[in-house]
């Protein structure tokens, strides 16, 4: 096996889709997330495509010990928001290291009509202040057309 590109890590990873990706790029990932049907898919898709990841089953909410390997290069979060994590995740970034991250805002109960618990939605801003302490390289908040449904939300990507 070659050597890394550096080292990843996937926030509430799901089945892995993103993981699978940055380990295609070349990076060593941590993938973690609170089902452990979910770690499994991630752990059968890494065997099968013999990618790196180190897939973790963590209870995000509870997650006081931080996150498996820090620091990472790269740190990616997609619809999942847990507040307490926001400032861990800046803290586990390694200098230069990038975060991407894009979840629900309130609009997409407001405007889009979807359902979700208010504790699951972003203010508006609450994303781009929560990574002030960062270099904020993009920042969006949009309600983008699907074509089964549409969806509200806030995208980031900030640079230690």
């Amino acid at each position: 096996m070659e050597q890394a590109k550096g080292r990843a890590l996937d926030v509430a990873c799901g089945i892995g889709r993103e993981a699978a990706y940055l380990a295609e790029l070349g990076f060593a990932v941590d993938a973690v997330d609170a089902s452990d049907v979910a770690i499994a898919a991630v752990r059968e898709r890494a065997a099968e495509r013999a990618l790196d990841i180190e897939a973790t089953r963590m209870d995000l909410p509870g997650v006081d010990a931080g996150f498996p390997r820090p620091p990472y290069d790269v740190i990616c979060c997609f619809y999942f928001l847990q507040r307490a994590l926001l400032g861990r995740i800046a803290g586990a970034l390694a200098p230069g290291g990038l975060v991407l991250y894009e979840t629900f805002t309130r609009d997409h109960v407001e405007a889009v009509g979807g359902r979700m618990p208010e504790r699951f939605l972003l203010e508006h801003n609450e994303l781009l202040h929560a990574f002030d302490g960062l270099r904020i390289l993009r920042y969006r908040e949009a309600v983008i057309p699907g074509t089964q449904r549409s969806r509200a939300v806030a995208s980031l990507v900030a640079r230690a």
